[in-house]
């Protein structure tokens, strides 16, 4: 009976050992990159999905994918500390961003990040926060910020209020920051010091708040 005994133990030990050391291994082969960030980006995420927008489902399947894959989601900070060569990263790492500062990242994105222990950063544009008049969909306000930095969320800028689109001469749609504006009662586009002064004041303005 001792026997019997000691050779199951021994046999269990020997199991034991194999499935440790193939687990082992099996890490070794998860590591699908080192040194290189992939930088996820997002914009809104609403019930209805478009080119820029996402469903919260979606969301939060792609979190879960990136969990169980052994991805390692890490700051914008540590990756900006590893491109200026004062910090390392994790093998598999994800930088998740959001642009525009929309208020579904508070309500859809920040509490399943939270869920899965993961951060995210979102580039907002400033002019646009606190004023639900200004942009739809609904922008973030300050105190959502606020509660969201206080728990390992960044926040930078994304312009003040320079991320919005200006009929040209043809009728389409083009950037406001990076075009001269049409003047339709002269028939004519803003001339180069007009645009530099345009462009001037927002700048300017940008600073005085």
């Amino acid at each position: 009976m001792k026997k019997r005994l000691k050779l199951f133990l021994f046999i269990m030990i020997i199991f034991t050992f194999i499935c440790v050391m193939h687990s082992e291994s099996y890490q070794k082969h998860l590591i699908y990159y080192k040194n290189i960030v992939a930088v996820l980006t997002y914009h809104h995420i609403a019930l209805e999905e478009s080119a820029y927008t996402i469903s919260p489902q979606s969301f939060s399947n792609h979190l879960r994918a990136l969990k169980n894959n052994h991805y390692n989601v890490i700051s914008i900070e540590q990756f900006v500390g590893f491109l200026q060569g004062k910090a390392n990263i994790p093998a598999n790492a994800v930088v998740i961003t959001f642009d525009d500062g929309y208020e579904s990242f508070y309500q859809y994105a920040y509490p399943e990040l939270m869920k899965q222990h993961m951060t995210a950063t979102n580039f907002i544009i400033v002019g646009y926060i606190d004023n639900p008049f200004i942009h739809k969909p609904s922008t973030l306000n300050w105190k959502q910020i606020s509660e969201m930095k206080k728990n390992g969320f960044s926040f930078y800028s994304h312009t003040y209020n320079t991320h919005s689109f200006v009929i040209d001469k043809n009728g389409k749609e083009v950037s406001a920051l990076t075009n001269h504006l049409y003047k339709k009662s002269e028939q004519r586009l803003a001339n180069d010091e007009e645009y530099k002064q345009r462009i001037l004041m927002i700048f300017l303005k940008r600073m005085i708040f």
